[in-house]
């Protein structure tokens, strides 16, 4: 079992408030910055970003959906299995990282269990709520015609969204917890009893999917914000 202590807890809190931070010296500074290049909202004109940027809303939203799902897809199928061999007993666990999170209020020690449910929401919010609507803000961005002031604050708020997915890190994160969980669980045991308990872990092929999606949705998010930032801002080549 794992019993997070105030450290962890810690950690998250002061993540979380140096997001919340970056977001607003974010704002304040294009507030000054680019005020000269923002037209009288009197004069805007309502538009779709892809008409703008003369990108193909196709490409936005086949893309969108296609690494978006390759991704949310790769959340539910097991993507690595842990085994451990004690003597003549042998077992073999397979995950996936919905699994991982499922079984998360169920890994402490501790009566109260509140720790872990608010890890395991962090978890879910982060992982899979936030990539979701991360994807959905960039294609209203892009596809639902809006005056350029809210296309900016449409803008800011998805780029606040991408920076709160944790596609990456959690993808990440994965591969090198396979690599660890051998070091780790063998590392527990006391010296001399190395052949009595041993453990292993291995990815599955069904992880390139994860890896994949989450890869080409940071591309394809990327470049959309590189094309929306260039219009809204007026930046030169």
């Amino acid at each position: 079992a794992v019993v997070p202590r105030w450290g962890f807890y810690g950690f998250v809190l002061a993540s979380v408030l140096s997001l919340t931070i970056t977001h607003l010296i974010l704002f304040l500074h294009r507030r000054v910055l680019y005020r000269g290049s923002e037209k009288a909202k009197s004069e805007e004109v309502k538009q779709s970003l892809s008409e703008i940027t003369r990108t193909p809303p196709w490409f936005v939203l086949v893309f969108a959906l296609i690494t978006l799902g390759l991704y949310v897809a790769g959340c539910f199928v097991d993507i690595y299995y842990v085994t451990s061999e004690r003597g003549e007993a042998f077992e073999k666990n397979y995950f996936s990282i919905i699994s991982v999170g499922m079984d998360f209020p169920e890994s402490s020690y501790a009566g109260n269990n509140a720790g872990p449910v608010w890890i395991q929401t962090m978890y879910f919010f982060l992982g899979l709520v936030m990539p979701i609507w991360t994807n959905v803000l960039a294609c209203a961005l892009f596809l639902v015609p809006m005056k350029p002031s809210m296309q900016r604050v449409c803008f800011f708020l998805s780029e606040m969204a991408f920076a709160w997915s944790a596609t990456g890190a959690l993808t990440v994160s994965t591969l090198t917890s396979v690599l660890q969980i051998p070091k780790f669980g063998n590392g527990l045991i006391e010296s001399g009893c190395s052949q009595c308990y041993v453990m292993s872990s291995k990815l599955l092929p069904s992880f390139t999917i994860i890896a994949l999606g989450a890869v080409s949705n940071v591309v394809v998010l990327y470049g959309l914000y590189v094309r929306a930032k260039k219009e809204l801002y007026h930046l030169e080549e």
